[in-house]
């Protein structure tokens, strides 16, 4: 059986996220915008 759970309902979870893209943002420069367009969603397959 494969379970589906989303991340994105935990407040936690969405505060990680936020800093790390202030950092990947940091870290990226100019390039930024280019990689996060491949981080729209986050889920876990258990």
């Amino acid at each position: 059986m494969i379970l589906l759970a989303r991340t994105t309902s935990d407040p936690d979870f969405r505060l990680l996220v936020l800093l790390l893209d202030r950092e990947l943002a940091i870290r990226d420069g100019d390039d930024h915008a280019f990689y996060a367009q491949y981080n729209k969603d986050v889920c876990k397959l258990y």
